[in-house]
């Protein structure tokens, strides 16, 4: 039994000087406290079960009515189309859920038959794609409502006054308190669905807009966006709110379109299953500006 008990410490030792000749060998720098990596360069090819899954997989992930004709077109014809499903918009999808665990410097180079519209005629193509760009389009997205084709997921509430959010044919949303020649008193809410940000590290978003016809003294208080973890439906005032800041402002002036800036979530909304964001408006019958509204995108900041 002594014997024994000497031999399984000496094979317990050679197993982790083994174990450490295998790091050393194969992970550079693994003992001093560097991270192993997975760099690869793949190569793939799109299949006509990967066309059904990607479609499938689309319709989940992607809400918009041109992402719906695209999911039908990628599941009927097996192909991509450059005007109707861009391969560019639709394989980073199907990468960031098939190469889940290679470092975003990886590479894979894409086999896959387009029809191009230009040319009226299908073609096999074989494109680069690297992952970092990937990943960002994909894995950190968590609402993307461009407002092109509707008012998307997004609730229409009005507070005070006859005028409402709509959607316009040039591609936007907007709310203006201007109607019959005059001025109206309102108070209009424009409601995201709930955002499950349960397993979020950070969040931001940020929108395309424009601001006229108002005065401009009251442009930073009469549109504004807001934030609840509580809200669940009806009326704003069963919920409460908290203000976020938008960083820049159009002129009010002009119909020229500006970029919000990136506007952060509050911690508040972290690890919160329930998140609403919501553009507010307000207008008096002394003054009502117009906003319009278009390309809301909210992400997870991965760096």
């Amino acid at each position: 039994m002594k014997s024994i008990n000497n031999i399984v410490p000496l094979l317990g030792l050679a197993f982790i000087l083994s174990a450490c000749n295998y790091n050393n060998l194969n992970f550079p720098g693994y003992d001093s406290g560097v991270s192993p990596t997975n760099v690869f360069a793949y190569v793939d090819s799109l299949t006509s079960s990967d066309f059904v899954n990607l479609s499938s997989s689309i319709k989940k992930k992607l809400k918009t009515h041109e992402d719906t004709i695209a999911a039908n077109y990628i599941s009927v014809n097996k192909m991509f189309h450059t005007e109707i499903a861009p391969a560019a918009t639709y394989i980073p999808l199907f990468l960031s859920e098939k190469y889940l665990y290679g470092d975003t410097k990886s590479s894979v180079m894409v086999t896959s038959p387009q029809y191009i519209a230009e040319e009226g005629e299908m073609q096999i193509l074989k494109e680069k794609y690297v992952l970092d760009s990937v990943w960002f389009l994909y894995n950190n997205e968590i609402l993307k409502t461009p407002f092109d084709q509707s008012v998307g997921d997004f609730t229409i509430i009005n507070v005070i006054g006859s005028q409402l959010w709509s959607w316009d044919t040039h591609k936007y949303v907007k709310m203006s308190g201007y109607a019959n020649n005059v001025n109206n008193d309102n108070e209009d809410w424009l409601i995201s669905p709930s955002l499950n940000l349960s397993k979020r590290k950070s969040a931001f978003m940020s929108f395309t807009h424009t601001i006229n016809k108002g005065d401009t003294a009251n442009l930073k208080t009469n549109h504004t966006i807001w934030l609840s973890t509580d809200y669940l439906s009806g009326e704003p005032s069963t919920a409460t709110w908290i203000q976020l800041t938008i960083p820049t402002y159009p002129n009010g002036i002009s119909w020229t379109f500006v970029e919000s800036g990136a506007i952060s979530f509050p911690s508040a909304a972290l690890g919160n299953t329930n998140v609403h964001i919501a553009f507010k408006y307000l207008s008096s019958n002394k003054e009502s500006a117009t906003w319009e509204v278009k390309n809301l995108l909210i992400l997870e900041n991965l760096e």
